[in-house]
């Protein structure tokens, strides 16, 4: 009654059964140290509510089991297929395999919604996350939105004054992924100028590359952020989950930062130039509706 919980709940042709422990009505846990015991204890409950909202164990199409100690996982695992182990496989999962076509051109709209202040996006493709070429990427991005100090924010905000708001990041992928630049225009800028602003500081990079001290000081944040994930649990878990599914293996989690401490100042000025290209990307206006013309 305190929280507004509930067993398990029907609406229409659908049962949502709630997560369920190993405890009894006094709150008590039940079969302590025998694993198998406690998920057949927790099936039979989940069933009893399961029959109370007319529905039937055969009715259930997925379940999600948590363990507290993984190595313990085959009683648990033999237990509940004693109840759902009839159920004949579904189809294999097979994951399809797609390949962009290259862009021919710049894909540009314009939207207008209920905002205040305009605002310039541009996107690009890159590579996949694990790629040599990613990490050059990466740092580019970073070089370009990495703190108060950092390239778009000291030009567009500090000296130019014509973004209020302005950052670029990675979206890595297991397969080629995004790169997004962003700027929120300052009062009475328009967007072409604010466009233009933003290309200036990536040709920058096409044509300068990066000075050794510019490139060890991002490098020096990198660690930074490496310890500081470390040290927190969700910070591990995000690190081994990231390297599990992008990367293929657990154990690379010890050696991504040397991959970006690798990246040289001629290799992100090749990546600025291979990627960061006015005609091989998106570029969207958001306007506000003041601003659409009849």
């Amino acid at each position: 009654p305190l929280c507004g919980y509930s067993r398990a709940v029907r609406v229409k042709d659908r049962v949502m059964v709630s997560g369920t422990t190993a405890t009894n009505g006094a709150g008590e846990i039940v079969c302590r140290g025998d694993p198998a015991a406690q998920t057949t204890f927790i099936l039979d409950k989940i069933a009893a509510s399961l029959s109370s909202l007319g529905a039937r164990l055969e009715d259930v199409v997925r379940t999600r089991i948590y363990v507290r100690d993984a190595s313990l996982w085959e009683p648990v695992a033999r237990a509940h297929g004693r109840y759902f182990g009839e159920i004949p496989r579904g189809k294999e999962v097979v994951q399809p395999t797609a390949i962009e076509p290259p862009l021919k051109g710049v894909i540009r709209d314009v939207i207008h919604d209920r905002i205040q202040l305009p605002a310039v996006v541009t996107a690009y493709r890159i590579p996949a996350n694990g790629t040599k070429e990613f990490y050059a990427v990466d740092l580019v991005n970073r070089l370009l939105s990495n703190g108060n100090s950092s390239r778009l924010n000291r030009a567009l905000k500090d000296e130019q004054q014509k973004a209020v708001y302005t950052g670029a990041f990675s979206l890595p992928f297991e397969d080629p992924g995004l790169a997004i630049m962003f700027s929120i225009a300052n009062g009475g800028v328009e967007v072409g100028d604010l466009e233009k602003a933003m290309d200036a500081e990536v040709e920058r990079i096409q044509r300068e590359g990066v000075p050794d001290a510019e490139l060890e000081k991002l490098k020096a944040q990198l660690e930074t952020e490496a310890v500081q994930d470390k040290s927190r649990v969700a910070g591990i878990a995000s690190n081994l989950a990231s390297a599990y599914m992008l990367l293929g293996d657990t154990r690379l989690v010890n050696t991504e930062l040397d991959r970006f401490m690798a990246v040289t100042s001629d290799d992100m000025k090749r990546a600025a130039n291979t990627y960061f290209t006015k005609q091989g990307r998106v570029v969207l206006h958001y306007l506000p509706l003041s601003q659409k013309k009849p």
